[in-house]
């Protein structure tokens, strides 16, 4: 079977139960009670129809025999005396009874001696000529237990069968005006008693969940759409204590440092972070050595590890294209560390750089080389980067006396400011020497530089075996 012919009765079945649940409650309620009292109807002009039936009947049939025993004993001279003009005249006085169809005298061997009144066909299709519309009723002309023939009288029932069509006429208007009353009450009722305080209930539920808390009405009610209106105003009430709402929902998270950082990254502004700038000394040698897919593939190599490097340190990189890269760290997320940090992603990244170069070389390939700057001060913050992926970088003068910085590190090297020095704590985490002085053509000074050889203690060995896993890692491109 195919997924449209599976699919095609579920889709039936969805439609059914959406064009369902359009019906309101009440309107459910007043056909269900629609529905019962149609029964009951019914069920009770079953039983009153076939009772007044039978009570007829019994009537008919005991007029009946007394007509034809009466009109047996009248007779009885007449059949006696042959007058047959009398007998006549009696049958048709009689016959002007609307009860009465037919009233004959038949002889000892059923021959019809006088006769009056409608005709009575068995076989007739015509309603008044249907034998099942008659009642016959015989009774003996007897004299001195002598049988002198037999009176036949023929009583017309269709009085009983228009009073049961009247009954049943009767019994449908009477039904019509108790489902009219009755869905109106029930619906009325059920609108004022269920549905127009859950309406309200909603309401009240849909303005809570804009923001703007509201207490139901109908919460004084008795019944169970009470109860349910006094619930939710008490969890309303309840949920504006602080204890109460920490105990329903537990205890509420901290606001994300990451998030509140990169909310104040977005922001314009300023904020002081550290600066890393590390360029590719050897570039354009590079690139010439390399066929274009090959470049590609190295300069990706080289980009993967920074990534993962940044990512690492909670660094920011704000620039990854041609031969510069630049990171900043304590701006895009919080970082008391920040320029430690910084520090010791500018080793990581050259340590990897370094194993790769050797990676590369044994293979007869060229290596890409480093050079790695790193100062700290204020960057402007809010700048917008890209209007398509919203987002932010940053801009300054500091960015500017960091590349200076950059420019004049040895390859492979790490030389940082005088205040990142200062920062990082370089005295007690990092083995250093005095390197230079860089211009500040800003303010017109000289800035000391510490050329960094490493990191200290346990914090080398961490280098090391973060060193050993990313380069574990399968370079995903």
């Amino acid at each position: 079977m195919s997924d449209l012919e599976q699919s095609a009765p579920q889709a039936a079945q969805q439609t059914q139960a959406r064009s369902g649940s359009r019906l309101r409650l009440g309107q459910k309620f007043a056909l269900a009670v629609t529905a019962l009292m149609i029964l009951a109807m019914c069920v009770y002009w079953l039983l009153t129809n076939q009772t007044t039936e039978n009570i007829l009947r019994q009537q008919a049939d005991s007029l009946g025999n007394t007509l034809a025993r009466q009109t047996a004993i009248l007779v009885t001279e007449l059949v006696l005396a042959n007058d047959l003009v009398s007998m006549n005249v009696l049958l048709n006085q009689l016959t002007r009874e609307e009860a009465i169809a037919q009233v004959a005298v038949l002889s000892i061997d059923d021959q019809v001696i006088a006769i009056a009144g409608t005709s009575v066909n068995p076989t007739g299709t015509d309603a008044t000529q249907r034998s099942d519309l008659f009642g016959s009723y015989v009774a003996p002309i007897a004299l001195q237990d002598s049988l002198a023939g037999y009176v036949r009288v023929n009583l017309d029932e269709r009085y009983i069968e228009q009073g049961v069509t009247r009954n049943f006429l009767f019994m449908l208007t009477a039904l019509f005006l108790l489902v009219l009353a009755g869905i109106s009450v029930f619906y009325a009722m059920t609108q004022h008693l269920v549905g127009f305080p859950l309406r309200m209930l909603t309401g009240a539920i849909q303005s809570t969940r804009h923001g703007e808390p509201a207490l139901s009405p109908f919460d004084d009610r008795g019944d169970e759409v009470g109860a349910a209106i006094r619930q939710y105003n008490r969890l309303l009430e309840d949920l504006q204590d602080d204890e109460t709402r920490q105990l329903i929902f537990g205890p509420e998270p901290e606001p994300d440092p990451v998030a509140k950082a990169a909310a104040l990254y977005r922001r314009p502004g300023s904020a002081f972070v550290s600066i890393l700038c590390m360029s590719i000394s050897n570039y354009r040698a590079a690139l010439h050595q390399l066929a274009p897919d090959e470049t590609i593939e190295l300069l990706n190599t080289y980009y993967f590890y920074i990534h993962k490097v940044s990512r690492l340190y909670n660094g920011n990189i704000e620039k990854c294209a041609g031969d510069e890269i630049l990171i900043t760290f304590g701006a895009a997320q919080a970082d008391d560390e920040h320029c430690f940090h910084a520090v010791c992603a500018a080793l990581l990244f050259l340590e990897i750089a370094a194993t790769l170069a050797r990676e590369l070389e044994a293979q007869g390939l060229p290596a890409l080389q480093f050079r790695a700057g790193l100062h700290c001060g204020e960057l402007l913050t809010g700048v917008l980067s890209s209007l398509e992926q919203n987002t932010y970088t940053v801009a300054g003068e500091n960015l500017a006396l960091t590349r200076v910085i950059c420019s004049e590190a040895p390859v492979d090297t790490l030389i940082i400011s005088e205040a990142a020095y200062t920062l990082a704590d370089a005295d007690g985490r990092l083995v250093t020497e005095e390197f230079t002085d860089v211009a500040d053509d800003t303010h017109g000074e000289f800035i000391k530089t510490w050329l960094v050889d490493e990191a200290r203690h346990n914090y080398k060995a961490l280098l090391e075996r973060q060193v050993e896993h990313l380069l574990a890692e399968e370079v995903v491109l």
